[in-house]
């Protein structure tokens, strides 16, 4: 496994319109447009790319508190173990760099995922070590700690607002799983093939939950936002 430290400065005010887990949408129809916008959007994303090597990481975790825009004690050198995929770490990334939060991103192969699971409080990832050692975990929990710790609004401090914040990261498991559960026991290509439509066809399963996304960003964000008129982790 490799770490590095990420200490991006990223434009924001843009680049950031939704959820991780609508990039498993295969293709959002038009006729859904705030759906389609953000799933154009989010294929566009920038990853917070790695700018350090592990061994020039310990170099700047000297430095670190000093170097970041928004110094949080309780983040400052954390590390994010994840796979080598956007997954669920993905929006725990951005939400970290957003914040000026510098973190090892350790990468774990998946060749050694079998050693690395017993290791983990869950058996699962994304975990997030602090620099005292202490392990937390679950990704959704993570990324509502990071919101709140790294503060500029990127979890609301109202609570009506939290409240749509933590709905709509909840709806999109359930994007997730109505996905997954489309074109199962059919061959690769039949699958494929099935999902497509779900997402296409009015009444398939996919296009009817993109239309309640759609509706609820309607109803509670703007500007382009998901939830309220600037960046939360909702939108990541």
């Amino acid at each position: 496994m490799r770490g590095f430290v990420v200490t991006i400065s990223l434009s924001i005010a843009a680049s950031f319109r939704c959820h991780a887990l609508l990039i498993n949408v295969p293709v959002t129809p038009p006729s859904i447009p705030r759906c389609s916008s953000h799933h154009t959007r989010i294929a566009r994303h920038p990853s917070p790319n790695t700018v350090l090597s592990a061994s020039e990481s310990k170099e700047l975790d000297t430095t670190a508190t000093t170097s970041t825009t928004n110094p949080s004690l309780l983040l400052t050198n954390c590390k994010l173990i994840y796979f080598p995929l956007p997954g669920r770490g993905e929006a725990i990334r951005l939400a970290l760099t957003i914040g000026g939060i510098p973190f090892v991103d350790e990468r774990v192969p998946f060749r050694s995922w079998g050693n690395v699971k017993p290791t983990t409080p869950w058996g699962t990832l994304p975990v997030l070590e602090l620099a005292d050692g202490s392990r937390l975990a679950q990704a959704r929990s993570l990324l509502r700690l990071v919101g709140q710790t790294v503060g500029g609004g990127l979890y609301p401090e109202n609570v009506l607002l939290a409240q749509r914040v933590d709905e709509f990261m909840d709806a999109m498991e359930d994007l997730g799983d109505t996905v997954t559960n489309v074109g199962q026991g059919l061959s690769k290509e039949g699958m494929e093939a099935a999902r497509e439509a779900s997402c296409l066809e009015p009444g398939g399963e996919v296009h009817t939950f993109l239309g309640k996304i759609d509706a609820f960003i309607g109803e509670h964000g703007s500007g382009g936002h998901v939830v309220g008129d600037q960046m939360t982790i909702a939108s990541l």
